[in-house]
């Protein structure tokens, strides 16, 4: 029994095999009784031979996907970094500006595809059906990105309120609410200076929280 690692990618930038740990592979391997191991392989679909397992590595593509580019940088901070000398400094310099002009151009052409296709959308022809989907689709966009704040909202509120209990208590909060009604009132002092314990002092010596409210909003509709 033979433990190793069986596949990888061939990393275009920076010329290596990316080999991960999801590619960790054991097999068997016999031996032909004279000179040599052959590989018996029992796993659906793999390379039984070296001859082929070389034929297969010859064939695969070269990985640019961004994916790539960003394990290209990480090897080289560890090649002209980690193992830092003065010429991998020139080196680790031209790459990285080889690698920045091809992502810009790569990031330019990709907009440029998709203002072409989008220009070649907006000018065909129009009629009731394609402007009810388009409108659909706006609603839903909208109603996607209006979502997405509330979500962002209700994370940022809850975040808040571990961080600081105290200021995002529900009763606080109500009391809060009522304050700006009947702070300028001046004939319901009494009742103000309940919300404001209850908005502001220990809570082991709060009034009767809803007692104070029905208080308070009785006072609003006098």
């Amino acid at each position: 029994v033979v433990t190793g690692f069986r596949g990888g990618v061939l990393n275009a930038f920076e010329n290596y095999y990316m080999i991960r740990n999801s590619d960790a592979h054991a097999w068997a391997e016999i031996y032909n009784g004279k000179d040599a191991w052959l590989r018996v392989d029992p796993t659906p679909g793999a390379v039984g031979t070296v001859e082929a397992l070389a034929a297969q590595v010859g064939r695969q593509e070269h990985d640019s996907s961004w994916s790539a580019r960003f394990d290209s940088l990480r090897v080289l901070w560890y090649r002209r970094i980690v193992n830092f000398d003065s010429r991998t400094q020139v080196q680790m310099i031209d790459q990285v500006k080889s690698f920045t002009q091809n992502s810009g151009s790569a990031i330019r052409a990709r907009i440029e595809d998709i203002s072409k296709k989008l220009k070649v959308w907006l000018h065909g022809p129009w009629n009731r059906m394609r402007a009810a989907k388009t409108g659909g689709l706006l609603a839903g966009l909208l109603a996607s990105g209006w979502g997405t704040l509330r979500l962002l909202r209700w994370a940022w509120l809850r975040w808040q309120a571990r961080r600081h209990p105290e200021k995002f208590d529900p009763v606080r909060q109500q009391a809060g609410r009522w304050l700006t009604r009947l702070r300028a009132d001046p004939m319901h002092q009494e009742v103000v200076a309940d919300l404001q314990h209850l908005r502001y002092g220990r809570r082991e010596t709060w009034p009767e929280p809803k007692s104070v409210f029905k208080r308070a909003k009785h006072a609003v509709k006098r």
